[in-house]
């Protein structure tokens, strides 16, 4: 979607980042609920992906740390059911 009071046009490098700076500085406050989290293991993310292996689909399970955006854990499967994501 494109802002009209968002968006101009400039061939000058220094005015499109000032530009840039001024728009960045006037976003809506959307998504800003998350606290990013200050030590490892304060939060986890998983993430599930289909992924083409030479016309074959397989799920990527991974694990990441939200402090340091670290992949702790993945895992490739060929099959997964609804409890295999349940983290009870």
């Amino acid at each position: 979607m494109i802002v009209p009071q968002h968006t101009c046009f400039s061939n000058d490098p220094v005015a499109r980042n000032q530009i840039c700076q001024r728009v960045l500085a006037n976003r809506c406050s959307h998504g800003t609920g998350f606290v990013q989290p200050l030590q490892p293991q304060e939060h986890w993310a998983m993430d599930f992906s289909c992924v083409n292996v030479a016309g074959a689909f397989y799920y990527l399970c991974s694990i990441g740390d939200g402090c340091s955006r670290f992949n702790v854990h993945w895992e490739i499967r060929e099959a997964m059911k609804a409890a295999d994501a349940d983290c009870d």
